[in-house]
């Protein structure tokens, strides 16, 4: 079986405390090519200085590519990524969220198993600053597209995260780019 490569996005504003958790977790992971990129949207923040450093301790194998840019916005810094990203499957993180163990292993897994699906997503779990979880958002299951359609956008919130998403790059190629007019769910 081809080891097609996994692109990670973090799109990253002043969030240069978390950016290790988030790292760790995703090279922790037994998935072996993955690329990580982590878009620093202009961070004022000690952000350059935390990724210099993850990029010089990062694991054997783990490419990780730096991108800089002016602040645009999270939907301006997944599409830089996006232009750069080198992977066969994309999948999002956000600098202050982790990756479950087994996650990418997982996702890459179940689209090989079924070849007519473009993407997956997964349920999400949110935690506090505790490390406990206080919520788990499970997407709607047996839906029609129509209905997952019209929940998607009637929904006050959204039935999905995105950072559970991994997408087959010829689904990204299709959809298109974030919409950089929307400062939040411009998913």
């Amino acid at each position: 079986m081809k080891m097609e490569k996994v692109s990670v996005i973090i799109p990253n504003y002043n969030m240069g405390r978390f950016l290790p958790r988030a790292l760790s977790s995703v090279s922790s992971q037994k998935y072996p090519n993955i690329e990580l990129i982590i878009a620093d949207d202009g961070s004022e923040d000690n952000t350059p200085i935390v990724i210099e450093e993850l990029c010089r301790i990062s694991r054997d194998g783990l490419s990780i590519l730096p991108l800089r840019l002016s602040h645009g916005g999270r939907a301006s810094a997944r599409n830089m990524a996006l232009e750069h990203m080198s992977g066969d499957f994309v999948t999002f993180l956000d600098a202050d969220d982790t990756l479950p163990d087994g996650s990418l292993d997982s996702r890459v897994e179940f689209l090989h198993k079924n070849p007519q699906v473009e993407g997956v997503f997964t349920d999400a779990n949110q935690v506090g600053a505790d490390g406990r979880i206080y919520s788990i958002r499970r997407p709607p299951r047996n839906v029609s597209n129509e209905e997952l359609a019209r929940m998607l956008l009637s929904s006050v919130r959204s039935p999905l995260f995105a950072n559970t998403f991994m997408l087959k790059k010829e689904a990204l190629e299709k959809s298109g780019k974030f919409d950089t007019s929307y400062l939040r769910t411009e998913d």
